[in-house]
């Protein structure tokens, strides 16, 4: 048994959108990113995972969402990653022949 997961840029941009993420960055930086999720990001892969919410952090209003939130550089950045864990990737069970 194998857990897997897909991560999808269009929720990846709509929890941008939805969370007012990205404000600092300019275009070509969010399509290169979305682009990035889109064709090459491994969801499995927790590195590149935290890579994108990294990006998405550093282009941001931080100090904004820590007024809002009434937390830390670090909380946000940990939200981020868990928005783009449980908002913008499916998990699912992949079973091997023979597996019960």
């Amino acid at each position: 048994m194998k857990i897997k997961r897909i991560a999808y840029a269009d929720k990846v941009r709509q929890m941008c959108i939805d969370h007012n993420y990205y404000t600092r960055g300019d275009v070509d930086a969010y399509t290169k990113m979305l682009d990035f999720v889109y064709h090459h990001l491994d969801a499995n892969n927790e590195v590149q995972m935290i890579e994108v919410a990294q990006n998405i952090f550093n282009h941001s209003d931080i100090n904004q969402k820590m007024l809002e939130y009434g937390c830390s550089e670090k909380e946000v950045l940990s939200s981020i990653i868990y928005n783009l864990y449980n908002d913008c990737t499916l998990t699912f069970v992949e079973w091997e022949e023979g597996e019960k």
